[in-house]
């Protein structure tokens, strides 16, 4: 037997087990192995592989930009949700902070009562502390200028418990501005930075909030932004500072539930144990601050007091988005799948038509790693540019939806601007989508058998190589993305087709706040508007109301009513609502029984009107007109107590209306009806006191807004703090949620139509082009053209039957996934899922219409030929 004698350079080749030998500048053989590459060798590398991408720029191109698509969907989505759900307040260890709620196991939650709190921050050992605040929007006067302000009032113990210092100045404490004392006041660092200049003298300054004298004493940090997300207060003030702007029997009611709380957890608790600390607290609780059971017993029962995670403080922009961001992040999911999907079959594509090159290399000695390595920098130099080019795209529609969702209150505040969480989510989502698109194609490619692709030409790779799977499931994710798309629009038209009880057209609002105003100017001024606004060229009809319909506010009164027999009927859910006489006819409600009078005397008993479902509650199976309606009294059962002071008079019964949400059913409402032009003060002052929102029905939305605004003009010149609204602006504002989510998957539902058309043609002419030989013996021997067009695309046309198929699967649990997560279940309507299969059919039909031709017009002749 004779040995091998090969010396080293005689060797012959194994490509499997050589590795590649990589010459220096200076001389030295330095074998390559391992998958990472030496920088020298992932520079040539790079300039090979530059130089292959260029050499196809269309499909550079198109790569580039899909993937630079999907990424900045998935940023811009991402910021959104950072920005409304993941970040923290700017307060040193905001994790161990613990939100206290009343919850009802829907989405939306309340807050607590002051004697909730009271009782909460005695009985509870959990935290090292407690803190309570509330918000809102008033008048501030600085210097003669005045101007619609957000404020936080925050009990007084806040700052201890946030574990934060002044910026300049000091802190208020726990009795400041209780009594008639002086109320002390902290401007957060823009409001100092902005109308002070940043000048230490703004201590000790007075400024007039709702004409109340406040006096600076303090700074905020520059990085704390307020408890409530989003809103920015310009002011913090003492919590005992609401006991003036809203009375403090309001504040000690023990069904205002007003106060939002976060405590303190202590070392070693964690939000589990405070929940369940809670939990056991909770009857002793409500017994403490409600002895009567009116409220936290009826209505209220419920809600339930449960602590939950506050690091990010309350957010309302948080309670109403959070679900809809998280339907947004899973479509985005799907269509970042497509986008690798395509990119890889394009990837794969070129692989397969580069075998030849590849057996080449590996039998100079290339191996799988080599042949690995060299694929995935093709991929990293489409990856790369796409990141950074996504990241642009998704920044810029990120600003895009905050401005769609700045429509309702301050969501266009949101901080929207790139920071390092952001990129550093993009840049893993990046290595993700990579390893997506250009794995399935490395190995392809380091699969290579040299002893046979050397013997074949690229022309003779079967078409099934390039992954017919694939198509199936590129398919099936669009017609997902496609019935999402169609369902959500569908709901979004469904609430704005159902009768919500008003109408939108050619009706606005003015609201106008009358806080600095003395009180006999604010009762002139409530009935000089209605006189004017009645005179003006195309007004219809024009009425008061205490409070902005579809602002999603809601406050639940009870009420009772005696029927025929002296049965005592109780409704505690009852929406108390305060409009003048012509209310109805500018709104467009419809009373079904009765009218809207005003009351016939000074000191007679009010006159109301119910809404259809609170009349068959309180008076079940007879007529409500003319019965009388009561407010129950703290301590005592309904019926016990009779007062004409606390009731009004039926005097109509409207239809229901929507006014709270349309996405909500509608309230019972009783509309306490006062008359703003009758000459009995005490109903002027009411309507001054609750402030102006003044309705007016018009031919045209134009001349409503135009007839409010010359209104306004004349009676109040040189009004400020004056906002103009139309119904239809309202009800937009009021489906913003809904809004997003159909355009957001509207435009996924686009791009995975494009993408799909794109992937579905450019693998049908890929396995044209292979094929090409087969195409011309089928033809020359007899074959008809259209034996031959089913021959070649039967595999293509079994696989995308399968996406559909697939695809309407998945889409079916996919909205029952997402009608959970939205609050409610989706109805079952079959229309989008067939329309949805009726999109995705045409597609594959248009992208199939070009290879077929090309199919159609092969020369057999020609095509033996150039073999």
């Amino acid at each position: 037997m004779a040995r091998n004698r090969f010396s080293h350079s005689e060797r012959p080749i194994n490509s499997r087990r050589e590795s590649v030998v990589i010459v220096s500048r200076h001389g030295e053989h330095r074998p390559m192995r391992g998958l990472f590459p030496s920088f020298e060798t992932l520079r040539q590398d790079t300039r090979f592989g530059l130089r292959q991408l260029v050499k196809s720029p269309g499909m550079t191109v198109l790569a580039v930009l899909t993937l630079a698509l999907g990424v900045g969907a998935n940023t811009a989505v991402f910021t959104l949700t950072w920005a409304v759900i993941l970040k923290g307040l700017s307060v040193p260890n905001p994790d161990r902070l613990v939100e206290y709620v009343m919850d009802s196991g829907e989405p939306t939650t309340i807050g607590l009562s002051r004697p909730e709190f009271a009782s909460l921050q005695h009985e509870q050992r959990d935290c090292e502390g407690l803190l309570a605040w509330m918000s809102d929007r008033v008048a501030l006067r600085l210097d003669r200028r005045s101007e619609q302000a957000p404020i936080q009032m925050l009990s007084g113990n806040a700052f201890q418990v946030l574990e934060i210092r002044p910026y300049l100045g000091n802190f208020f404490g726990e009795d400041s501005g209780s009594g008639s004392g002086e109320i002390p006041v902290v401007l957060s660092y823009e409001m100092w930075k902005r109308e002070f200049n940043s000048d230490i003298g703004a201590l000790g300054r007075t400024l007039y909030v709702s004409n109340e004298p406040v006096t600076v004493i303090g700074v905020m940090p520059k990085a704390f932004e307020g408890l409530t997300a989003n809103l920015h207060p310009a002011l913090y003030l003492p919590l005992t500072f609401a006991d003036r702007l809203y009375g403090k029997d309001f504040m000690e009611s023990p069904g205002h539930f007003v106060l939002y709380v976060l405590g303190r957890l202590k070392p070693g608790i964690t939000v589990a144990e405070a929940n369940a600390e809670v939990m056991g607290l909770e009857p002793g609780i409500r017994r403490a601050a409600d002895p009567s059971g009116i409220y936290l017993n009826q209505f209220f029962k419920k809600f339930r007091l449960r602590a939950r995670e506050g690091r990010s403080g309350i957010s309302w922009v948080k309670e109403v988005y959070s679900r809809p961001l998280l339907v947004l992040e899973i479509l985005v999911l799907f269509l970042l799948v497509l986008l690798c999907l395509n990119t890889a079959l394009v990837m794969l594509a070129r692989v397969c038509g580069r075998q030849q090159e590849y057996a080449v290399r590996s039998a100079l000695g290339a191996g799988r790693n080599r042949l690995l390595a060299q694929v995935l920098v093709e991929t990293a130099l489409l990856i790369i540019p796409a990141m950074a080019l996504g990241v642009l795209i998704g920044w810029g529609f990120a600003r895009s939806l905050t401005a769609m969702l700045g429509a309702m209150g301050n969501a266009s505040s949101m901080d929207v601007h790139p920071n390092a969480l952001i990129l550093g989510f993009n840049v893993g989502v990046g290595v993700v989508v990579a390893l997506g698109v250009g794995l399935w194609p490395a190995l392809r490619a380091a699969g290579t058998d040299p002893a046979l692709n050397l013997k074949e030409s690229d022309r003779s790779v079967a078409s099934g190589q390039l992954g017919g799977w694939a198509v199936s499931l590129q398919i099936a994710v669009s017609t997902s993305l496609v019935a999402a798309a169609l369902l959500l629009g569908g709901a979004m038209v469904r609430l704005r087709a159902e009768d919500s009880g008003f109408d939108v057209r050619g009706t606005a609002e003015v609201s106008i706040e009358l806080a600095r105003a003395d009180s006999a100017a604010r009762e002139n001024i409530v009935g000089n508007l209605l006189r004017n606004v009645l005179q003006k060229p195309g007004t219809l009809a024009a009425g008061f109301s205490g409070t902005q319909p579809l602002s999603g506010f809601f406050g639940a009164s009870r009420l009772f009513g005696m029927d025929s027999h002296g049965n005592v009927h109780s409704d505690a859910t009852v929406l108390s609502h305060w409009v003048s006489p012509g209310y109805f006819n500018a709104i467009g409600t419809r009373l079904l029984r009765g009218a809207s009078t005003a009351p016939v005397a000074q000191g007679a008993m009010a006159q109301c009107v119910v809404s259809q479902d609170f009349a068959a509650t309180v008076f079940p199976g007879e007529d409500a007109m003319g019965r009388i309606v009561y407010a129950s009294t703290a301590g005592q059962p309904d019926g016990a107590v009779l007062d004409p002071k606390a009731g009004c008079i039926v005097v109509g019964v409207s239809e229901n209306a929507r006014l709270v949400s349309l996405r909500a059913p509608a309230p019972h409402v009783v509309y306490n009806v006062i008359a703003p032009l009758h000459d009995n003060g005490e109903s002027r002052a009411l309507f001054a006191r609750l402030g102006i929102h003044l309705i007016v029905r018009a031919k045209s939305d134009s001349l409503a807004i135009a007839a409010l605004q010359d209104a306004v003009e004349e009676t109040v010149p040189g009004a400020q703090d004056v906002r103009y609204v139309t119904f239809r602006q309202l009800e937009d504002t009021d489906l913003v949620r809904e809004r997003m989510l159909v355009s957001v998957s509207g435009l996924l539902a686009v791009l995975a139509i494009l993408l799909t058309a794109i992937g579905m043609y450019g693998l049908l002419m890929r396995s044209v082009l292979l094929r090409t030989r087969e195409i011309g013996i089928r033809m020359a021997l007899g074959a008809q053209k259209g034996e031959v067009v089913l021959a070649i695309a039967r595999r293509t046309l079994f696989d995308s039957v399968t996406g559909l198929v697939v695809g309407e699967a998945a889409a079916f649990f996919l909205m029952k996934g997402i009608g959970h997560l939205l609050g409610g279940p989706q109805p079952m309507n079959m229309a989008p899922y067939l329309w949805s299969s009726a999109v995705l059919a045409s597609v594959g039909a248009i992208a199939f219409l070009f290879p077929i031709r090309r199919i159609t017009s092969v020369d057999p002749m020609l095509a033996l030929r150039a073999e």
